[in-house]
């Protein structure tokens, strides 16, 4: 679903980017969620109406934005060995998941990136 120029600026409470909390200024073209949350466009070009979801609905569970640490600069491979190994045993492998991605999502590391890094480690690993 998107917002357009022709809709009344009242709609617009939202003044931030649900994904990477970028200022939205104008009505130009935005994502809006499932749950109403409005995306700028330059996120919107980035990822998928279902990858914008997933990001959206992570952030509302467990806090930040996407490249919020991304200044603290942790390599993807040591990011992902160190959260398996703190994580271990403490909860089930959905949970797991969610957080990981999370954590990664943190760090300004898309969807995509994540899972393409977490195969290389799996297949190493096990």
């Amino acid at each position: 679903m998107f917002l357009g120029r022709n809709l009344n600026k009242e709609i617009i409470v939202q003044k931030l980017c649900a994904v990477c909390h970028t200022r939205i200024d104008s009505l130009d073209l935005h994502f809006i969620s499932r749950d109403l949350s409005i995306v700028c466009v330059k996120c919107h070009d980035k990822f998928s109406s279902e990858d914008l979801n997933l990001i959206i609905k992570i952030f509302k569970d467990f806090g930040g934005y996407f490249g919020q640490d991304k200044e603290k600069a942790v390599p993807v491979k040591n990011l992902i060995k160190q959260f398996l190994s703190e994580m271990k045993g403490k909860c089930n492998i959905n949970e797991l998941n969610l957080q990981l991605l999370h954590k990664s999502l943190l760090y300004g590391i898309s969807p995509q990136e994540h899972l393409r890094y977490l195969r290389i480690i799996l297949d190493h690993f096990f």
